[in-house]
């Protein structure tokens, strides 16, 4: 078996290429349990020939090759001397990296191959060469190694079949001789089959009866149901999925508590901890996650690359699908700018109305470099949609009314976007952290949470923290605990940052301090905080981080307190070098 496919190397190409080379060289996918390890045909850096940049390459290739009986085959031998075949065939000396799996019931070998070739001339396979000519290439390889399989080996593999719950070889055949009318009788097989085939057939056709998507028209007669081909392939995709989710939670789960989330409809949040995380597609690229709740179930979870790259196994996330508006505010800004230009967006153009009109985030002007390169990146995808055009000079061709035109886009072909955010870390570290974490806002006596597997992972954790709530003498209500939790975290933090300057922290800084503000990360998820220096008497503050900070990066700020009286940071006006 092979599959094959074409990657463009467009925008983030080269970003999204060298995440499908962290997938396929995972841990446990080696024979030993190990992380997969990358190989070629020659002792260089592989990782480094297949993650640089290189000039002039618009695509890749990856390939999906399980051989029959892999159990018996090197499959490293096996594939260095595929790949030398196709250098032989196309007369080029390619650039590939291959890493063999071992972590499913069919070993199998994953190819990359670099759209350009050693010399830096692109590299292009004909979809006749891959289908056909690669794959008896390899088939010759396989029976140079291990010989003819024998008749009987094969008929043994094919009556395995026909109790499976996916679209198989016998399928195939019967596909091939099913009428119009997709009927087939006994006449039509006693024609076409010899007489292990045909028993083969219709013990099959009666295993598709049992399905329904055959019915018995005659004693000697089958009608197949219009889309039996397609339901016997999700019929295969959904048991890959059970296995899956199964393996994840170490065979103890219950299939009827199994739920699948694959992003193209809206679905409630909920909130569990990572057993699983790997391709749902290795060949695409696309990504699964197993999820377990507290409460006992556990969803299979489809995501792309990008929101599956913060994910880890073991944390606690919340997770959620929404319809995405298609109308965002960076849009009624290209439409305004084009609309002065008779349709025409021109970066240039822009940037000199955001001299003039700044664009404000929490109160605060941000940088119209950061405002204008944030629109090209959206300008980018609606190229994507075919909704804008590039001109020639680098403008957009814009249509009138953007903004409608997405409107009704969203409400004929809408997307949705799934959103995940961490919660924990891991909780056995939450459990111990002198700090207010997701543990903290958690019942300790919730009768949904079941006995096992999460829910009781997380009982246990929740007694633990209790624990070492009292050694620290943190009582008083749940919201009482964790405003005394984020005071010591503030303080630990804070005296940190202050005595890496010979500085010192100000818990409760008076009224107009002023200092340069810097991001200085996560204490627990949840929790991140920015930290103002006052740069003349090294005195440090620390303020929750806010979305609006990241404009006021290194800049000079002003503390003052809102109407409820917490506090916030404004700009004095200073520019970065002041």
């Amino acid at each position: 078996l092979m599959k094959a496919r074409v990657v463009q190397m467009r925008a983030g190409g080269v970003a999204a290429a060298r995440l499908h080379l962290d997938y396929i060289e995972r841990d446990g996918v080696e024979r030993d349990g190990s992380a997969g390890r990358l190989y070629s045909d020659v002792p260089a850096d592989v990782r480094q020939s297949l993650a640089e940049s290189l000039p002039g390459e618009r695509h890749q290739f990856r390939f999906i090759i399980s051989p029959e009986d892999p159990h018996k085959l090197d499959l490293t031998a096996f594939t260095r001397e595929l790949m030398a075949q196709i250098e032989r065939d196309t007369g080029r000396r390619l650039i590939w990296g291959a890493v063999n799996h071992h972590d499913t019931d069919n070993p199998h070998v994953h190819v990359v191959l670099r759209g350009v070739d050693a010399g830096g001339k692109e590299v292009w396979l004909e979809r006749a060469y891959i289908s056909e000519r690669i794959r008896w290439q390899a088939q010759h390889l396989v029976t140079r190694e291990l010989g003819l399989r024998t008749s009987l080996e094969m008929s043994h593999q094919l009556t395995r079949e026909i109790p499976q719950e996916r679209f198989t070889t016998v399928d195939r055949k019967l596909a091939q001789l099913l009428s119009p009318s997709k009927t087939i009788d006994i006449r039509r097989l006693a024609l076409t089959t010899d007489g292990a085939s045909r028993t083969r057939a219709m013990a099959r056709l009666a295993v598709l009866e049992q399905f329904g998507l055959a019915e018995r028209t005659s004693p000697s007669a089958w009608q197949l149901k219009e889309n039996w081909e397609d339901a016997l392939r999700a019929l295969g995709k959904r048991g890959d999925i059970i296995h899956r989710i199964h393996s994840a939670l170490g065979g103890q789960g219950d299939p009827a508590r199994y739920a699948v989330i694959d992003g193209t409809v809206d679905h409630p949040p909920i909130e569990g901890i990572v057993r699983r995380k790997g391709l749902h597609d290795e060949l695409r690229g696309d990504v699964y996650a197993v999820i377990e709740t507290a409460q006992g179930r556990a969803h299979y979870v489809r995501m792309n690359s990008v929101t599956a790259e913060g994910l880890r196994e073991g944390s606690v996330v919340r997770l959620e699908v929404s319809r995405e508006r298609a109308a965002r505010k960076v849009d009624h800004v290209i439409q305004q700018v084009a609309s002065q230009s008779k349709g025409v967006y021109d970066a240039a153009a822009h940037l000199r109305f955001l001299r003039t009109t700044p664009m404000l985030a929490g109160g605060v002007a941000i940088d119209p470099n950061i405002v204008v390169a944030q629109t090209a990146r959206r300008l980018e995808r609606l190229e994507r949609d075919q909704i804008v055009s590039r001109r020639p000079d680098g403008s957009w061709n814009v249509p009138p009314g953007l903004v409608n035109l997405l409107t009704e886009r969203e409400q004929s072909k809408p997307r949705f976007r799934t959103k995940v955010q961490v919660l924990a870390g891991a909780l056995a570290r939450d459990v111990r952290h002198v700090g207010s974490t997701w543990l903290d806002t958690q019942r300790p006596a919730d009768q949904t949470r079941a006995s096992y597997g999460f829910g009781a992972q997380l009982s246990a954790a929740l007694r633990e923290r209790g624990a070492f709530l009292a050694e620290l003498g943190i009582a008083g209500t749940p919201g009482e605990q964790r405003a005394e939790l984020r005071r010591r975290e503030q303080l630990a933090l804070g005296t940190k940052l202050a005595a890496a300057i010979g500085g010192t922290f100000i818990a409760e800084p008076p009224p107009g301090f002023r200092g340069r503000l810097f991001a200085c990360g996560t204490a627990s998820p949840g929790s991140a905080y920015v930290r103002i220096v006052d740069e003349g008497t090294r005195r440090v503050a620390l303020l929750p981080a806010a979305a609006f900070h990241g404009a006021l990066e290194g800049q000079v700020v002003d503390l003052t307190r809102d109407p409820n009286g917490r506090l916030v940071a404004r700009r004095t006006g200073l520019s970065r070098g002041d």
